[in-house]
């Protein structure tokens, strides 16, 4: 199935979704790689809620580049990176107009960034309401 970006996306929120069918509160983050690009993602099973709170996401993922909501503060590390990443260097996908896929050649430096966010930092909460998404 990995035809294209939104099917790798389709394939990686659907296999989430078989491995932990009975988890109704999962958050985890989700490396996408195709080619010599490579996207970053928050996947949250709660979908509905996502759509619900207006996120923008496909399948549950949610770009890392997305910066989150008017009102809800980022994580500094966080947006370092998606201020320093020239966006118009990324691919964006018809499913996710949020650019969100680097290239391991352009994006080397900003690749290890989001490795190294990843690995100190969990999934962030988008909501805007006192109803959180996932905690």
């Amino acid at each position: 199935m990995g035809d294209s970006f939104t099917n790798t996306m389709k394939q990686a929120g659907n296999a989430v979704m078989a491995a932990d069918e009975y988890r109704n509160d999962l958050a985890v983050f989700m490396i996408l790689v195709r080619g010599m690009e490579i996207g970053f993602f928050e996947y949250f099973n709660y979908r509905d809620e996502l759509n619900t709170q207006g996120v923008e996401n496909f399948e549950g993922l949610v770009p890392l580049t997305q910066p989150l909501p008017k009102g809800v503060t980022e994580d500094f590390d966080l947006f370092y990176i998606q201020q320093t990443v020239p966006m118009e260097t990324l691919v964006s996908t018809p499913s996710l107009p949020t650019p969100c896929f680097f290239n391991f050649d352009t994006h080397e430096t900003h690749i290890v960034q989001m490795f190294d966010y990843m690995q100190n930092h969990q999934p962030r909460d988008h909501s805007v309401s006192t109803y959180p998404i996932l905690r």
